[in-house]
């Protein structure tokens, strides 16, 4: 501890003293002095006070009288205010350590002056703002909200940095940084920004740290507009601070976050061109990216950044090995995992974990499980989140036998499952649509000791909306959540107006809805493309596109599937333009159509009669790297079949069998529209043989 317990002496008063002295102070200065002398070591930590001394230690005002008579030599004035502060007789306030702070401040020992102002206000001294403000001492009150804000005492650095403010102190731009990093961390961005123009108010020059937090907050709220006028600013109003590799990085990863993807590359290119991008300016972008479908694009990115000698980071491949993972492209996800080998950079248990989820999405058990026996041969220890991917993966196919072995396989190996093990069984017993089952294996984690998360109720909650349960049931359970003290989350509520809508219960709905916003939780794009899907299938498209407006409205940015919802009802009901709108606005916003966007496109144009246009989009569809299925090659055979292009449907229908997509019995109905069973069977066989031939 800096200040040790003291050790006992004797007392004499101060009237003692001043009986036999007619100049207190002068006595003190005469006694220090006399002690020095004798002892230059005088005053060590432990020493008791000599008995002359102890009137000046008891009484206040004799103590600051006589300190202040040390002023011309501040070391000794700091030795002995700490020796002084030790002993049991001493009276320790506010105006002593006022005294002592202010010498050490005005003789540049400023190290020793933060000692004792965190002594000072961990004895709980906070008056000696008080006292600075009387005294007109700026130079302390820096100090002192320098201490508030490094210990992170938030209430007392604000309280603290507005008083001077009214009184008129001019605070340090270091310690107004401090402030604004303080309201920052507790995401309290309206007073961020107000204490930012405090300071401008006061004339404090900002510094680039300033810029730095000012911009951070305002891509933090995805106020990026905001960000990008006070980057102006710097740029052009400033010789002497001029934007740094943090900055741009700062302003980029905002831009990333909100979408404005166009905008993140001009800064980019501005970067590039003054050398200053690194992979931290580029890991966003393709983060960003990847959260929005365009893992081709932002594979780009991370060819560009080693073509401009940037060595991609362990944060790159994971960005880049989930987003291949997440559209199926696990074996380019897997070329990744390599590839981070062969660049020496670390594959750890979260890069194996990655990949291994990658297989089990797409039922690849095969690979995963090969995977899993790489990671202990390269010795990257499983964890419980491994163990958990797995039973995901083996319960996606149904397979809860399996999912439930490696789930003792799991306790065999010292790990305890959670939550998520057990919400994961729950989902497999979804999927072989077993109620009882999942019932089961829900109550069985409350008989083990383990707490059922949010996540695990929203799983049961799913199973009784799904599997035949009634509504009421599903709503006992929400109740359940609030009763063991657990809060519903967005999820929770998706899962029940999800159910509500499929139910077609719109005004349950729309309770819930109400309820979620009364619970302080904002609705995300799933909760909208709930109630946008639901309109659109009873064919109120106004309702759906003012859901689509007041979405935009609300800050929430649409998905891949919300534009698909939408422009697959308009195209439905022919309403090409707004078909249109909504295709662009798609493009406009970065979101990349998938299949099932140019599905929804070619079976609006095909019913229309532009058979061409579709046949545009199916080739825009494969220059994208994009699959179709048979739902695509039917709707173009059965356009084409209509306008009796018999040429172009052996062309469809063979590229189809070359592609390995297996025709279905739909497929050869429209094709063979008004020929008998028999008959239809023999042009099957005829077709197939010529397809073969050619």
């Amino acid at each position: 501890m800096f200040f040790p317990k003291p050790l006992s002496c004797p007392v004499v008063s101060s009237q003692t003293l001043l009986r036999f002295f007619s100049s207190p102070v002068e006595e003190f200065k005469n006694l220090i002095t006399s002690i020095l002398s004798s002892n230059r070591g005088a005053f060590p930590r432990r020493l008791a006070a000599p008995e002359k001394l102890t009137p000046y230690l008891s009484n206040q005002d004799l103590f600051v009288s006589s300190l202040s008579s040390l002023q011309s030599n501040p070391r000794l004035a700091y030795r002995f205010f700490v020796w002084a502060e030790r002993q049991p007789s001493f009276h320790r306030s506010a105006p002593t350590f006022f005294a002592i702070l202010i010498i050490l401040l005005d003789s540049g020992q400023n190290c020793a002056a933060y000692r004792v102002a965190y002594r000072a206000l961990d004895l709980g001294f906070h008056d000696l703002v008080d006292i600075c403000i009387d005294q007109h001492s700026t130079k302390l009150l820096n100090c002192l909200l320098s201490v508030y804000t490094r210990r992170s005492m938030k209430c007392h650095a604000i309280s603290t940095f507005y008083r001077m403010s009214t009184h008129g102190f001019l605070p340090d731009v270091e310690n107004c940084n401090r402030v604004l990093q303080i309201l920052r961390r507790s995401h309290e961005w309206v007073e961020v920004w107000k204490a930012y123009d405090e300071m401008l108010k006061l004339g404090v020059q900002p510094s680039i740290v300033t810029y730095n937090i000012m911009l951070d907050s305002f891509c933090k709220v995805g106020q990026v507009d905001r960000a990008l006028r006070l980057l102006e600013d710097m740029e052009t109003q400033h010789d002497t601070i001029l934007p740094s590799v943090v900055t741009y990085n700062v302003v980029i990863n905002g831009l990333a976050k909100k979408g404005e993807f166009t905008k993140a590359e001009e800064l980019l290119e501005k970067m590039k061109a003054e050398k200053k991008a690194t992979f931290y300016t580029f890991n966003p972008l393709i983060r960003g990216s990847v959260e929005r479908g365009r893992v081709q694009h932002a594979m780009e990115l991370k060819i560009e950044m080693e073509r401009h000698g940037i060595a991609p980071s362990v944060a790159t491949y994971h960005a880049l090995i989930r987003g291949f993972c997440k559209c199926g492209k696990v074996d380019e996800a897997r070329e990744l995992l390599l590839e981070m080998g062969r660049g020496n950079l670390p594959k750890n248990v979260v890069s194996y974990n990655l990949l291994l989820h990658g297989y089990c999405r797409t039922g690849n058990m095969e690979d995963a499980l090969q995977l899993f026996d790489e990671m202990t041969t390269a010795k990257s220890v499983a964890n419980i989140r491994t163990y958990n991917i797995l039973m995901d993966g083996y319960c996606r196919l149904g397979d809860v036998k399996m999912a439930q072995k490696f789930k003792d396989e799991m306790v065999q190996s010292g790990f305890v499952p959670d939550a998520c093990t057990y919400t994961t069984l729950v989902k497999g017993a979804c999927k072989l649509r077993d109620l009882s089952m999942a019932k089961e294996l829900f109550d069985e984690m409350s008989r083990k000791g383990i707490k059922p998360d949010c996540i695990a109720y929203t799983a049961r909650i799913s199973a009784e909306l799904r599997l035949g349960g009634t509504i009421s049931n599903a709503l006992q359970l929400k109740e359940e959540i609030a009763e063991r003290g657990l809060s519903s989350n967005t999820v929770s509520y998706n899962v029940l107006i999800d159910g509500s809508c499929k139910a077609g219960n719109l005004r349950e709905a729309y309770q819930l809805w109400n309820q979620m916003l009364a619970d302080g939780l904002q609705p995300d794009c799933f909760t909208y493309t709930c109630l946008i899907h639901a309109h659109c299938e009873r064919s109120r498209l106004r309702d759906a596109k003012n859901i689509f407006h007041n979405m935009a409205d609300s800050d929430v940015s649409p998905s891949v599937v919300t534009y698909t919802v939408l422009i697959h009802a308009y195209a439905k009901h022919g309403n090409f333009g707004t078909v249109e709108y909504f295709f662009s606005k798609m493009i406009r916003s970065g979101i990349s159509p998938n299949e099932i966007t140019y599905n929804a496109l070619i079976h609006g144009f095909c019913r229309k009669g532009s058979v061409e246009f579709a046949e545009k989009l199916f080739a825009k569809m494969l220059e994208k790297g994009l699959a179709p299925n048979k739902y695509t090659y039917t709707l173009l055979i059965d356009g084409n079949c209509n306008r009796r292009n018999w040429n172009q449907v052996i062309l469809l229908y063979s590229n189809m069998l070359l592609r390995g997509v297996s025709p279905d019995s739909y497929t050869h109905r429209v094709m063979f529209k008004g020929f008998g069973k028999y008959q239809k069977a023999l042009a099957v066989q005829y077709l197939e043989n010529f397809v073969l031939e050619h």
